[in-house]
């Protein structure tokens, strides 16, 4: 957060590494008028596990999920490894 203050207020797009994607850090900065855009694994603190786990996707099937803001984007691949 510290080294995004100067991005703040201004409509910033932050496209991050999966290392620092977090429900709460996008919560964050939707506050601040700014996005963030990067991938996140499923039990990553503050993801919404219980409407992932009750998925029962097929190969390559997307499903999405929204709130006020966080929009998540679930694909399952040929190797049915969950995509976030």
């Amino acid at each position: 957060m510290y080294l995004l203050q100067s991005f703040f207020w201004k409509g910033h797009r932050i496209f991050v590494d999966s290392y620092y994607t977090c429900p709460l850090l996008a919560r964050e900065l939707y506050f601040k008028d700014s996005i963030i855009t990067g991938t996140v694994g499923a039990k990553r603190v503050g993801m919404p596990t219980n409407k992932i786990e009750e998925l029962k996707l097929e190969e390559n099937q997307l499903k999405t999920f929204y709130n006020i803001f966080m929009h998540l984007d679930v694909n399952k691949d040929k190797k049915k490894k969950l995509h976030i």
